[in-house]
């Protein structure tokens, strides 16, 4: 997988992100949202709260990327954990990460 950065490391949004010569599927969210499994790259703006989908019915990673100065809190479902938490919050203007779904939880890469 090959994701383009610009200079100082961020995502661009405006560059094509490519796996395998496919493109991700980009979503602008602005107002709290269930995460669906066609969804790869979300760039999120506002006080918004995100609910990832069962880890066990998931075999994907996903990249959430907080691109306002709100607050974007990533819920996960039923008794699922991101590394044995409940949530996670990107609080940072063009903070992001990158979640995966691995033996039934969520694990957090990073970005």
């Amino acid at each position: 997988m090959s994701i383009f950065v610009n200079g100082v490391g961020e995502i661009n949004p405006y560059l094509e992100l490519v796996d395998n010569n496919n493109k991700y599927n980009i979503k602008e969210i602005s107002q709290n949202y269930t995460i669906l499994e066609t969804d790869e790259l979300l760039l999120c703006s506002g006080n918004i709260t995100l609910t990832l989908p069962l880890a066990s019915n998931s075999k994907k990673k996903i990249i959430i990327k907080n691109v306002d100065f709100g607050e974007v809190v990533v819920n996960v479902s039923g008794a699922d954990t991101i590394d044995n938490k409940t949530s996670l919050v990107l609080y940072i203007n063009d903070s992001a990460i990158l979640v995966d779904a691995l033996v039934g939880k969520w694990i957090r890469l990073g970005v």
